[in-house]
């Protein structure tokens, strides 16, 4: 896909170079805001991290209708242990952190976690929820001790995820 300015933004000489340099960058920023809201860059590496973790996808993404309130978390899976034993449920939603403002991103994310958390209790209490995150994100912004607290009073359940590898590196409690 490619966009293009059609008038100048400055109208100078100047103008013309600098959006064949910034081209890349334009489809970049248009091909993210128009495809970020269906799915976070992340989502195909997260689900092959957790089909390599052993999990089944069953719901891509998990729909659930609370009353009149829609909501599409982004994966539901589940384990299967042993023959004798009951498998686990877990929803995951996804997130990059790769906005402008990581604060404002988590913001977004526990409103997000905490309404989801809310249905599932109401509509599929069995599973369990968790926010999955790539590893670089974790070690950076989540080492943060506001963060931590924030995770630890909301008590939100992590994925971390390393992209490059496509692997689950933690699960965290």
């Amino acid at each position: 896909m490619s966009y293009e300015v059609n008038e100048p933004i400055l109208n100078s000489p100047f103008d013309e170079p600098l959006m064949k340099l910034n081209q890349p960058f334009i489809e970049l920023a248009y091909t993210l805001e128009n495809s970020m809201s269906a799915k976070d860059i992340f989502h195909q590496s997260v689900c092959i991290a957790i089909e390599k973790d052993g999990w089944n996808i069953t719901h891509d993404p998990l729909y659930l209708k609370v009353n009149d309130v829609e909501f599409y978390i982004d994966l539901g899976a589940e384990r299967l242990i042993a023959a004798e034993k009951s498998g686990q449920k877990i929803a995951l939603e996804i997130k990059s952190f790769l906005g402008a403002s990581e604060v404002t991103e988590f913001h977004l994310a526990l409103g997000q976690i905490l309404n989801y958390r809310l249905a599932l209790k109401q509509e599929q209490p069995e599973r369990i929820l968790y926010l999955a995150i790539p590893q670089d994100t974790y070690e950076d912004f989540f080492s943060r001790q506001f963060i931590q607290n924030a995770v630890a009073e909301y008590k939100i359940k992590l994925l971390i995820f390393n992209s490059l590898k496509q692997e689950v590196v933690l699960w965290k409690e």
